[in-house]
């Protein structure tokens, strides 16, 4: 568990990797990115917060690793540009195996091919636009992919989840004061725009939370609601209550075609 950081932003960032419990650090400043960091082939475990963390970085490339039992997230990034998550196994980590947060500005940041297991979260993207989600194998989390905005501009999304897979994702996450339990749910969109989800497999994920099925839009907890996402030519079955469910009275014009379901909610969607 030796702890390595690349950081421009001198004393001050280095402490913060070191004191605050991160594993493998690449910090940067707010006038200072840091770019062009590769971390490849490393395993990264135990530790209080994520195992591998990239912030204020510019394309940040981190593949083939893994990253389990850290008390946050596995592998994770904020404020940051053009990173790239690629070929990884993150398992067993308090809340995400990946996290993409407060990136509003044009990111191109792609999560690609990793293994996302026995997480609170697969894939979570916090206030992110311009991120692709593609080819993940994420089971066994609380929930497969979480795609979360508030009243930030510009509104979080306007990003593509394709071609992965989210099966069983029914461990049990318990709630707090901003969110409910978390349980059976695949991808979860909230206080969210423009999110593409296409060609991926959503099954049998399965609970009883007001997030728990297969594509499932709620408002955030401050009352901001979802708008205008596409939901095209997925296999979307064997989750409860709902393979696709609008459970948001604040949002509309979401779109749905060519797609394997049985349930939806409100009828009509499948």
């Amino acid at each position: 568990n030796a702890q390595a950081v690349v950081t421009p932003g001198g004393p001050e960032a280095a402490h913060a990797c070191a004191v605050e419990g991160y594993g493998v650090c690449a910090f940067g400043t707010p006038e200072r990115r840091v770019a062009g960091v590769h971390i490849e082939t490393l395993t990264v475990s135990g530790f209080t917060k994520t195992g591998v963390m990239g912030r204020y970085a510019d394309g940040l490339t981190v593949a083939g690793v893994r990253s389990s039992a850290n008390g946050e997230h596995g592998i994770g990034q904020e404020f940051s540009v053009r990173g790239t998550f690629a070929g990884n196994m993150t398992e067993d980590n308090a809340q995400s195996g990946l996290f993409v947060g407060d990136e509003l500005e044009g990111t191109g940041t792609r999560i690609a091919a990793n293994h996302s297991a026995g997480n609170r979260i697969g894939v979570h993207v916090r206030r992110g636009i311009h991120t692709a989600i593609e080819a993940n194998h994420l089971t066994g989390n609380c929930a497969g992919v979480f795609v979360v905005g508030d009243e930030t501009r510009p509104v979080a999304g306007d990003l593509d989840i394709t071609g992965n897979t989210m099966a069983a994702n029914n461990l049990y996450c318990p709630g707090n004061d901003r969110i409910a339990h978390i349980q059976g749910s695949g991808v979860v969109l909230t206080g969210a725009q423009g999110v593409r989800i296409s060609g991926n497999q959503i099954v049998d994920n399965v609970g009883d939370s007001p997030m728990s099925g297969g594509v499932v839009m709620v408002p955030t907890f401050r009352g901001v609601g979802n708008a205008s996402h596409e939901v095209t030519g997925n296999i979307v079955l064997g989750n409860g209550a709902a393979d696709i469910a609008e459970r948001d009275p604040l949002g509309g014009d979401n779109s749905y075609a060519f797609n394997v379901c049985g349930a939806s909610e409100p009828e009509g969607l499948c």
